[in-house]
């Protein structure tokens, strides 16, 4: 076996060291690489200037080998980079100081002060990623004192995301100040979630700047309290078109986080904006009043709903179909979405024909079966052997005898069904 002597070792790094200045990118790339068979104590002054390099691939080559190498090494010696007038650099250092997570926080926080704005900014971002309490103190600061206004909003939001409580009394200072991130402080308010902020925030709903009235009502909807949906009712009657959609969301977010029915206790005109906005189909909308109509709504709220069932995304009619199945006055409405152009809400719809007692409901069934197609006369079938419909079975046996052989296999399994 060949032994590797020190001197041989030595001389390796140093080609491998000059490499790293060698005319061709990917000889620099390669001797990149190369180091990591050094220790990294050995290795990261080198692997730093690596980082600025002119070739991308160099670069990226270096934030891999960096990214393995212990936070405590490597964090100081990168923090200063934030600060590059390269944007190419600071985002691939931003990059590693994030997969660093908890490891950089004690490096980041006196950053927070470092006399270049950038590097301030970054290192609030990185912060508020990596989300230790730890940094609250010097986030708030800086959130505070900070004389660059983007700063200070990162600084805010940072705060938002790492949640403490303590940090409550610096982003209620900024939302009573005249200027700065107060929008965002509201914003960052909501995120933490505190139940005792909601009050806080009632008191700023005559608020004149719409920014931070955004912000303090999706806050509100944030925190979740059930003492906020009068408050936030209250608005609706007296605000401007923009911001009633974020009061109708942040309702339907209490609803959700309270896991309470809200539709049926709220005003006429909150169902009348709700409806016109699910025009829009904004998915976050969407699946919040699918949640509160999963949640047994009244007979007069699912009447309000059905009577705009063309303007409805499926995935709310299917729900709605389920809900208004247990009444038996909408039996008529969801009749009429069997021939929907939607298979699954049609299918949903004859599925929950079996929920009411209409006479009619056999005679529907087997002028399905007769004269339906696909998805359809498959929910029919389903329905004929739920309900027993015995009078069903001549069309049942055609269907098997047919040429669709997706229906034929239904139909026959449901014939054995019937013989059991």
């Amino acid at each position: 076996m060949e032994t590797v002597t020190n001197n041989e070792q030595l001389i390796n790094f140093e080609t491998i060291i000059k490499n790293l200045s060698h005319d061709d990118s990917d000889e620099r790339r390669m001797a990149v690489y190369d180091l990591e068979e050094f220790e990294p104590e050995k290795t990261i002054e080198h692997l730093i200037k690596s980082i600025t390099d002119e070739n991308r691939a160099v670069r990226e080559a270096a934030s891999e080998v960096l990214e393995n190498i212990p936070a405590k090494l490597s964090a100081k010696l990168l923090t200063p980079l934030l600060g590059s007038t390269r944007i190419e650099v600071r985002n691939i250092v931003a990059a590693i100081l994030v997969k660093y997570s908890d490891g950089v926080v004690d490096e980041l926080i006196p950053a927070l002060f470092d006399e270049n704005e950038d590097v301030r900014k970054f290192s609030a971002d990185i912060l508020g990623l990596a989300g230790s309490s730890k940094a609250v103190d010097g986030l708030c600061k800086s959130a505070l004192e900070d004389e660059v206004t983007n700063v200070r909003s990162s600084s805010v939001e940072a705060l938002g995301k790492i949640g403490s409580s303590d940090a409550l009394p610096s982003l209620y200072q900024l939302v009573e100040s005249e200027s700065g991130p107060r929008s965002e402080a509201a914003e960052a308010i909501g995120l933490i979630g505190d139940q005792n902020s909601a009050e806080f925030l009632h008191n700023k709903i005559s608020e004149k700047d719409p920014l931070v009235l955004f912000g303090v009502v999706e806050a509100l909807g944030n925190i979740g309290s059930m003492i906020s949906v009068p408050i936030l009712n209250s608005m609706l009657m007296q605000t401007h078109e923009l911001l009633k959609k974020e009061i109708i969301s942040a309702i339907l977010k209490i609803g959700y986080k309270s896991k309470k029915e809200i539709l049926h206790s709220n005003c006429i005109e909150f169902l009348d904006i709700l409806i016109n906005l699910l025009g829009d189909h904004d998915e976050e909308i969407t699946e919040l009043v699918n949640y509160q109509l999963s949640l047994n709504p009244s007979s007069v709220v699912l009447d309000k709903f059905l009577r705009y069932s063309d303007d409805m995304p499926s995935s709310m009619l299917v729900t709605i179909i389920n809900s208004a199945s247990q009444y038996e006055e909408f039996y008529g409405n969801v009749r009429g979405l069997i021939n929907h152009p939607d298979d699954w809400v049609a299918y949903t719809a004859i599925e929950a024909l079996g929920n009411f007692n209409s006479d009619q409901i056999a005679d529907l069934i087997i002028e399905i079966l007769n004269h339906g197609s696909g998805i359809k006369v498959v929910a029919a079938i389903n329905q004929a052997v739920n309900l027993k419909l015995e009078s069903a079975l001549p069309a049942i046996k055609k269907l098997a005898e047919g040429d669709d052989i997706e229906l034929a296999g239904t139909a026959e399994r449901a014939l054995e069904v019937f013989k059991s």
